[in-house]
């Protein structure tokens, strides 16, 4: 028998489970202070500088002017124990370059220093820290506006993660004895007719998950966008949320990409809409909060003001080109192949009334779709930025800045010929933006005057 293990029905216990859980977890705990006891940082040069002496010695250098945001997770424990972890990101990879977990009077003395971004010969410390007048703005969004918002989004995405703990649980099947597992088939094969065939059945059991989907979705925002605070100053943003992990996250403006506003029918009936702050690819939701959404939000205005200067709403329009019908028609083929495959497997199972009434509301679903597909997709020049319109049940309206454009190029497609119809393509940092089916001179006179307007090191 083996020392660690007694005898127990057709297997082996481990009697000292226990004890070997407590010193793993004392081992854990007692190696994560030492890495972090080890731990030094301080400004120099302009740079923030982390030293780690324990066992290797690592010095990492990220100069102040990379850093694209900063971010703070406060979770229960760590509120409990007044610290809260860091986390500094840059466009070096897709994790956060270094972490660190401070109390709140280095945080804020952290904070304070990047801030300045001066003395640069200095180590960090509080005696060279200088009090900055408080000129930010600060706006606490309305709870209520966030759970409007929340039970007006696509709670389809919760599926996802449905589909994903059920994954686990068909994973788990195969510690079923066989026997048992035969009978469950046998069972399911001889009632799938009767069950599948009873329309009301399954209709009150899409309702019934449906409505768990939105409380799920519901509460998922809450916990992490509810008691919101967004402090706006001249040159940087510091949202602080979560009900009860506490989350932080703070960039400058001009780390800022693009920025989307998306109101979907609810929405604009509602009179919300979603707000999102995109950075580069790199700062992203890879690292959990690069591109921040702000639900239920009557902050767009505000946030633009921010962003694109005061003057935006006062810039003209230079030139705008709209889509054509190829939008429309991409979406319905796209969507018509689905919807005839949905009515052949329901066919196969003779489940013709079913099969005729979904596959044809998905077919009439997706013409609304590609219509207001067509609709809101377009692309305007003002003055000062650019305005791209996409989304098909819900309007996404884009903003992106002349300077941050870093590719424009014009694709045809085969039907060029015929339609006189083409794409713009806009990239930035952060992501691809496509433009469909636009007139051909249109989009041409597009990219000349984005080609006009920018330094000139743009790929075409």
């Amino acid at each position: 028998m083996l020392p660690y293990f007694t005898k127990y029905g057709d297997g082996y216990t481990d009697v000292n489970l226990l004890l070997f859980l407590c010193v793993f977890v004392g081992l854990s705990l007692l190696i994560a202070f030492f890495y972090y006891y080890f731990s030094k940082y301080y400004i120099e040069n302009g740079n923030l500088i982390i030293r780690r002496d324990f066992l290797a010695k690592q010095i990492t250098s990220i100069p102040l002017g990379k850093i694209h945001a900063l971010r703070t997770n406060s979770g229960f424990l760590y509120r409990v124990l007044g610290v809260r972890g860091v986390s500094v990101d840059t466009l070096a990879s897709k994790e956060q370059e270094v972490e660190l977990i401070l109390d709140e009077e280095d945080w804020e003395k952290l904070l304070m220093r990047i801030q300045v971004q001066e003395m640069p010969a200095a180590e960090f410390s509080a005696d060279v820290i200088t009090e900055l007048p408080d000129e930010a703005t600060t706006i606490r969004p309305d709870i209520s506006n966030l759970i409007k918002d929340a039970l007006c989004q696509n709670h389809l995405k919760g599926f996802a993660v449905l589909a994903g703990a059920l994954s686990v649980v068909l994973g788990n099947l195969s510690d079923i004895d066989e026997e048992t597992l035969e009978t469950a088939v046998d069972y399911v094969g001889v009632q799938a007719q009767s069950i599948l065939s009873s329309v009301a059945l399954l209709v009150a059991g899409v309702i019934v998950l449906y409505l768990l989907i939105v409380l799920f979705w519901v509460g998922r925002i809450l916990l992490r966008y509810g008691n919101m605070s967004v402090k706006i100053d001249e040159s940087r943003l510091t949202v602080e949320r979560g009900l009860i992990s506490r989350y932080t996250t703070r960039f400058a403006r001009n780390k800022v990409n693009a920025l989307a506003v998306k109101q979907n029918p609810l929405e604009k009936a509602a009179g919300l809409d979603t707000v999102t702050l995109k950075q580069a690819e790199n700062v992203s939701e890879e690292k959990e909060a690069g591109d921040l959404s702000f639900y239920g939000s009557d902050m767009s205005v505000d946030l633009l003001k921010w962003w694109l200067g005061p003057g935006f709403l006062t810039s003209a329009e230079e030139v705008s080109a709209k889509s054509g019908r190829g939008v429309m028609w991409r979406v319905i083929g796209a969507n018509a192949v689905i919807a005839a495959a949905l009515f052949v497997s329901l066919w196969l199972f003779d489940i013709h009334l079913l099969a005729g009434i979904l596959s044809v509301s998905y077919l009439a679903l997706s013409v609304a779709r590609g219509y207001m597909a067509m609709s809101h997709s377009g692309i305007s020049l003002l003055d000062g930025y650019i305005i791209i319109g996409s989304g098909y049940l819900a309007k996404v309206t884009t903003y992106l800045k002349y300077d941050d454009i870093e590719e424009v190029a014009v694709r045809h497609t085969p039907f060029t010929d015929i339609t006189g119809r083409v794409s713009v393509i806009l990239a930035t940092s952060g992501e691809r933006y496509l433009v469909r089916s636009l007139k051909k001179s249109e989009a041409e006179h597009v990219v000349n005057l984005i080609l006009a307007k920018t330094s000139g090191d743009i790929a075409d």
